[in-house]
């Protein structure tokens, strides 16, 4: 977690729900990863929080990646190109991604996309 969490004023707590191990294929993983280390490091980059939460949950049907923070919250206009990655990627899995503030002071993203079927993993 310390090459995610660089930049952060405090390690990010982090949840884990589900069997991600027994559900998560490997092609997914790599996404999954790629989400985990760009939401981090949006928070290391633009926040300004002390607080951080990472959660992967996986049920059977999905898996999310919620990156919560109490950091300055999202400016009135800002570059897309890192949560842009995240929301076609998500979109490009048939999943979703958001942005948004939270109050009074921070921001939550949301990643979501479903699970492949066991048999469509070869």
């Amino acid at each position: 977690m310390s090459e995610t969490s660089a930049g952060l004023v405090a390690s990010p707590r982090v949840v884990f729900s589900g069997p991600i191990d027994l559900l998560v294929p490997q092609e997914l993983t790599a996404d999954v990863l790629a989400v985990v280390r760009e939401a981090l490091a949006n928070v290391a980059r633009h926040a300004n929080a002390d607080e951080t939460l990472l959660a992967v949950a996986v049920t059977e049907d999905d898996i999310s990646v919620d990156v919560s923070d109490d950091g300055d919250g999202l400016p009135a206009t800002r570059g897309s190109s890192g949560t842009g990655n995240l929301e076609r990627r998500a979109l490009q899995l048939g999943g979703e991604f958001s942005l948004t503030g939270r109050e009074p002071r921070g921001t939550l993203l949301h990643w979501r996309v479903p699970l492949p079927r066991a048999e469509d993993w070869r």
